[in-house]
């Protein structure tokens, strides 16, 4: 339920930035592994719905993830 994804910059920015579109994107794994400061963490549970995952995409987008 949970995967990584390489973001194109800072995963700690890209979570700002999401979460002012009103969307918490996920965890930026460089807080606890060096190297990682560009890798996001994403759960995705049976509470989300296609268009929460839908929304979460444009968000990224959006924010150059």
């Amino acid at each position: 339920k949970e995967f990584a994804i390489r973001v194109r910059r800072n995963a700690r920015d890209v979570i700002r930035e999401a979460r002012e579109h009103g969307v918490h994107p996920g965890y930026a794994l460089g807080r606890d592994y060096e190297g990682m400061d560009d890798v996001l963490l994403v759960a995705i549970t049976e509470k989300r719905s296609p268009s929460d995952i839908d929304r979460l995409a444009e968000v990224l987008d959006e924010v150059g993830a």
